[in-house]
């Protein structure tokens, strides 16, 4: 192998040697330009006021909802107001009918919240305060709000709950889904449907 590698430098002349490095430097000069082209072309900006580790976002107008670790959170172009304090939040769900209200499931319990005249006006459900609430299904008189273990019809009217129990054998969320105007609890065992007739 060395006696190869001699011969080829034998070969080559110094003026192509110099030629081959400077097409070395060029070539590198090339793919420097390109890479500091690629790390000007975007940079992050921190969203100020959310020292939170965040997993939702909901966009609203010209607003966006963000659900984190301690709380839900406004951000409107570089302003961030925080809207509800010290909660872990599981999930943020939009109406169906009314685009300004919102339903967050928290660790601690369930909540509205509705933007009326540029301020957001928040409603507890107290029947749930303490409830472990992952999920909801919503529709025009009733809230289904799925739980670690069981879920509860909340009516919009008077905002009380009735407690569903399911044979739920892991302390995990239920999750509420609607098909062909039918209402489904998914369990981490099985799937459960809701009969209307029956009530139960």
């Amino acid at each position: 192998f060395k006696g190869l590698q001699k011969k080829i430098q034998k070969m080559i002349s110094p003026e192509d040697e110099i030629s081959i490095s400077e097409k070395k430097r060029d070539a590198l000069i090339r793919k420097r330009k390109l890479l500091g082209m690629q790390t000007l072309s975007h940079q992050y900006i921190k969203i100020e006021g959310i020292e939170d580790r965040c997993k939702i976002l909901i966009s609203y107008g010209d607003l966006l909802l963000v659900g984190g670790n301690n709380g839900v959170y406004q951000v409107e172009e570089d302003e961030t107001e925080k809207i509800i304090s010290d909660l872990y939040i599981n999930n943020i769900i939009a109406d169906k009918n009314n685009a300004n209200l919102f339903y967050v499931c928290t660790n601690s319990g369930l909540f509205i919240i509705e933007y009326l005249d540029e301020e957001w006006e928040i409603t507890e459900i107290e029947s749930l305060n303490g409830e472990i609430v992952s999920n909801v299904l919503t529709n025009d008189t009733s809230i289904w709000a799925g739980t670690n273990d069981n879920v509860f019809l909340v009516d919009t009217a008077n905002l009380t709950a009735e407690e569903y129990f399911l044979d739920n054998k892991y302390s995990e969320a239920v999750i509420i889904k609607e098909f062909n105007d039918r209402i489904y609890f998914l369990l981490p065992s099985q799937v459960l449907s809701y009969s209307q007739v029956q009530d139960s």
